[in-house]
C-alpha cells in the first residue's frame, strides 16, 4: 500500500511562497529606487525566495508526479537535492537575521553588513578574481567600518578580531558576546539557531540534511533503498522544514517596515493562522513578533 500523495502540503507552499512575495513587492514598491542600505534585505528576501521557487520546480512537482511513478516502487528521487535546497534556504535565511533582523541595534546591525561585504571583496580578491573595483569598494568599506560608532566603541583587541582573515572565517558572523581571539567564530548551525528555531525542530533538522549533502554512508543506503513511502515522508519534511523558514522571514519583514504592518492588517484569518500555526510550532517564543 503506497502512501497517498500529500497535495495539501504542497498547495500550502505554494500559498505561503505567494504570500511572502507579495511582501517583499509592496515593501519594495514604497522604497522604489531607495539605495538605504537595509533595503538589501529585499534582494536577499528574494534569494531565499528563488530557492523556494527551485525547491517547488525540481523537487516537488516533477520529481514526485505520481503519473510518471505510479507504477515504480522504487521510485527515483532526488532527495540529496530536495535536502540541498532546504541548506541553501537555511543557510541564505540565516545571513537575512544575522543582518536586518537580529535583536540588535543598528550601528551593530551596520557594522556587520559592510563586513559582509566587505568579507566578499577580500574572498574574491584572494581567488585571483579581484578587478581594480574591488580592490576600490574594499578602501571605501574598510573606512566605513572604521568609523561605524558601535566599532569604535570595541577595545583595540577586539577591532583587531573583526579585522582578522588570517583564519578565513567570515567576519560579519560575529556575536558581541564572543569577540575574543579564542572564541569569535561562529558556526552555521549557530546562526540559524539564533533566528529563534526551535531547539528541537534545528537538532532535528541540521545534522539530518548534513548526512545527504555531504554523503553520508547511510544517507547513500537510504538513497539507494528508497521506496515510494519513504520518498514522501522525506518530500513532507522538507515542505514543512521550508514552510518554517518562510513563515520567519514574513514575521521578520512585517516587524520591520511600515508596508509589512499594513500588509498584516489587510492579510485574511486564515493566512494569518496558517503563518502562526507554522510560527508556534518552531520558534521561540520571544523571536514571534506578529503571530502570537
Amino acid at each position: 500500500m503506497t502512501t497517498e500523495f500529500p497535495t495539501d502540503d504542497l498547495t500550502r507552499y505554494y500559498h505561503l511562497i505567494k504570500i511572502l512575495d507579495k511582501l517583499v513587492e509592496k515593501i519594495d514598491l514604497e522604497f522604489k529606487n531607495n539605495l538605504r542600505w537595509y533595503l538589501f534585505s529585499l534582494r536577499l528576501s528574494r534569494k531565499l525566495l528563488f530557492h523556494c521557487k527551485s525547491f517547488c520546480l525540481h523537487s516537488a512537482d516533477m520529481l514526485f508526479d505520481e503519473d510518471i511513478q505510479m507504477e515504480k516502487e522504487n521510485a527515483y528521487v532526488d532527495v540529496s537535492g530536495l535536502f540541498s535546497n532546504l541548506r541553501f534556504q537555511m543557510d541564505c535565511y540565516s545571513t537575512l537575521h544575522h543582518i536586518f533582523f537580529d535583536d540588535v541595534d543598528w550601528e551593530t546591525k551596520r557594522l556587520r553588513f559592510d563586513l559582509w561585504r566587505y568579507d566578499s571583496f577580500v574572498e574574491r580578491i584572494n581567488l585571483n578574481i579581484g578587478n581594480e573595483n574591488d580592490f576600490n569598494q574594499l578602501e571605501e568599506l574598510k573606512g566605513n567600518i572604521e568609523i561605524n560608532h558601535y566599532f569604535k566603541s570595541l577595545e583595540a583587541e577586539k577591532q583587531k578580531v573583526i579585522f582578522d582573515h588570517s583564519k578565513h572565517f567570515s567576519n560579519w558572523k560575529f556575536f558581541t558576546s564572543r569577540l575574543t581571539k579564542k572564541d569569535s567564530r561562529v558556526k552555521w548551525t549557530e546562526l540559524f539557531q539564533n533566528t529563534g528555531i526551535n531547539i528541537i525542530e534545528m537538532n532535528k533538522a541540521y545534522g539530518f540534511l548534513s548526512m545527504y549533502v555531504h554523503s553520508n554512508f547511510f544517507s547513500v543506503g537510504h538513497l539507494t533503498e528508497m521506496n515510494k513511502s519513504e520518498a514522501n515522508q522525506a518530500r513532507v519534511f522538507a515542505i514543512t522544514f521550508s514552510s518554517f523558514i518562510i513563515c520567519f522571514a514574513i514575521d521578520d519583514l512585517i516587524s520591520k517596515f511600515i508596508p509589512g504592518k499594513d500588509f498584516l492588517k489587510q492579510m485574511n484569518k486564515k493566512d494569518y493562522e496558517i503563518i502562526k500555526s507554522f510560527i508556534i510550532i518552531s520558534r521561540e517564543p520571544e523571536k514571534n513578533k506578529n503571530f502570537i
